[in-house]
């Protein structure tokens, strides 16, 4: 995931030509904050001319974000507290 907020003297490159690098190189989430529209867009789908999905919002408002990030975590079982750290420790004990 890349994630850029534009300023007056970068935003056509973030736009441009970042847009365009990153979709080609696979990046599956570009994050766009544009400070002067003060609206954010996520792209997503990345391919040889940049990215085939999009979606805006204007700051304060919802943004729908590629399922990717909707994803559940995932689960760890936990170790019991009785299970020792280094199992490959042989017992010295008789």
């Amino acid at each position: 995931m890349a994630v850029e907020l534009t300023c007056p003297v970068t935003r056509h490159h973030d736009y441009g030509d970042k847009l365009g690098t990153y979709g080609k190189a696979g990046v599956p989430v570009y994050l766009l904050v544009d400070m002067e529209e003060q609206r954010t867009t996520v792209f997503w789908e990345p391919g040889e001319d940049g990215y085939t999905e999009r979606e805006s919002a204007e700051f304060g408002e919802e943004l729908r974000v590629p399922a990717f990030f909707a994803r559940e975590p995932v689960r760890r079982k936990r170790r019991s507290p009785h299970t020792p750290k280094n199992r490959n420790t042989a017992s010295t004990r008789r």
